[in-house]
């Protein structure tokens, strides 16, 4: 029976990656309600001016009633065209709510579990996995694909789509080498960006500003220090160090002939690519979204659970005419067909069935931890690589393991007591695995560490 302390779901520690699953609809109803009510201000205040207006116009004596009924007319319109727009935001509101409370009764439901033995915890658990993929290619700019597994898992109410579709479009942009989308987006949520403290507009704006001086073109040189004067020179206080850069380039402007020109820093195209690291870091943390991929903080959890110091060892490869394809290995493996000349052609390696214990000289050989093991594949080595290693509190291994002959490792006492069930020869063992008959003498005492 599997120790109840090791099963039993701790709810806090799986909670730990639903964080985002709630905050992120939090932070879209507050812009829905921020893009709700700056509406409502500018169409009040719009109608208010033009209300004004209509009633002094009437008053006149020379007043135009045709012009005062259309002046009412296109009032009218404006509060439509606002109820309209109030509509959407309702709408939009109210999916957002809907799609927050299945996510509580989500989140909910694995409180109902209190081991992972409970029925309903594999389909849950499965549903997080899909999630946290779909999530996983949204961010990495994969949109068709992640909607896709989404659609056909049925999770869409598990997904907010837009906010990586809207940051996967201003960084392509930005890759493009045009700040206009990324200037739209800090525009709309200035007052968010600023008590974040976040310098990405300032540096969109200076960026705006080398390429105004790029090419040393003195025809944009007028412009270059017009828009110095708007944008940069206002941040003197808080950039000091950028302004002053800023206000060199102007003198010491630069060469197109020159080579050292587009190597530095300044100038070098590479400053694209901070500038879309600015931008998806304040966009992550306006929106309360991990840096780090939420599936890649699942999977190290589970990789550092399995490491020991033996995995990432580099092994050497037997000679290219020797190889076999990963596949090949493994199918002849599970399969049980690997023959005597597969031995022979890939020394060190030889394929057993048996799950309790690996041979010792294919688990030295070539490919077998690749393909065992999921800390040493390539998929997932690089992120294992800085994982520490397990620490396990309690062994599950045999106080008195021994190693045979065949390389097949058991507990010493297990192998005695079978040779007398089986009423072997007197000192004599027998390998449980292969078969194979030894003597007493020829165990080897397993140390572990």
């Amino acid at each position: 029976m599997a120790d109840h302390n090791n099963i039993a779901i701790k709810h806090a520690d799986h909670l730990l990656l639903e964080q985002q699953l709630v905050r992120l609809p939090y932070e879209l109803l507050r812009k829905n309600f921020r893009s709700a009510h700056f509406a409502i201000e500018k169409e009040n205040a719009n109608l208010r001016s033009a209300a004004e207006s209509a009633a002094k116009a009437a008053m006149r004596q020379t007043a135009d009633k045709q012009a005062t009924l259309q002046s009412l007319d296109t009032m009218i319109e404006q509060a439509e065209a606002l109820k309209r727009k109030l509509n959407d935001f309702v709408a939009e509101e109210e999916k957002i709510a809907t799609n927050l409370e299945k996510r509580l009764d989500y989140m909910g439901a694995i409180y109902n579990m209190n081991t992972y033995e409970d029925v309903g915890y594999e389909s849950w658990s499965r549903t997080r996995l899909d999630r946290l993929m779909v999530e996983y290619m949204l961010q990495q700019g994969f949109i068709e694909s992640g909607l896709a597994l989404a659609r056909s898992r049925e999770i869409e109410h598990l997904i907010d789509a837009e906010p990586f579709l809207q940051c996967n479009k201003i960084i392509e942009s930005l890759r493009n080498h045009s700040v206009t989308e990324a200037l739209a987006w800090c525009s709309e949520n200035k007052k968010e960006l600023r008590k974040m403290s976040c310098n990405l507009e300032f540096m969109l704006r200076y960026q705006q500003y080398i390429e105004l001086l790029r090419g040393g073109n003195p025809a944009r040189f007028n412009k270059a220090i017009f828009h110095a004067r708007k944008y940069i020179l206002p941040m003197r206080d808080t950039y000091p160090a950028e302004v002053l850069q800023a206000c060199g380039l102007i003198a010491f402007r630069p060469d197109p002939a020159s080579p050292s020109t587009e190597n530095s820093p300044i100038w070098s195209a590479t400053r694209w690519d901070t500038l879309v690291a600015i931008f998806r870091k304040a966009f992550h943390e306006f929106f309360g979204i991990h840096d780090r991929p939420l599936l890649h903080v699942a999977l190290s959890a589970g990789l550092s659970a399995l490491k020991t110091p033996a995995c990432q060892q580099k092994r050497g490869k037997p000679p290219a005419a020797q190889q076999k394809s990963e596949i090949e290995l493994l199918e002849e493996r599970l399969l049980g067909t690997s023959s005597e000349d597969t031995a022979s052609s890939t020394p060190g390696i030889r394929f057993q069935l048996g799950p309790d214990y690996l041979n010792m000289t294919y688990v030295e050989g070539y490919g077998a931890r690749e393909l065992l093991c999921p800390i040493c594949s390539p998929e997932l080595s690089d992120l294992a690589a800085p994982m520490p290693y397990a620490n396990h509190t309690r062994s599950h291994i045999d106080h008195d393991a021994v190693r045979l002959p065949t390389g097949n490792v058991f507990s010493k006492q297990k192998l005695l007591d079978f040779a007398k069930k089986a009423r072997l020869p007197e000192g004599k063992i027998k390998d449980l695995r292969s078969g194979s008959v030894f003597d007493v003498s020829e165990m080897g005492k397993v140390f572990i560490t």
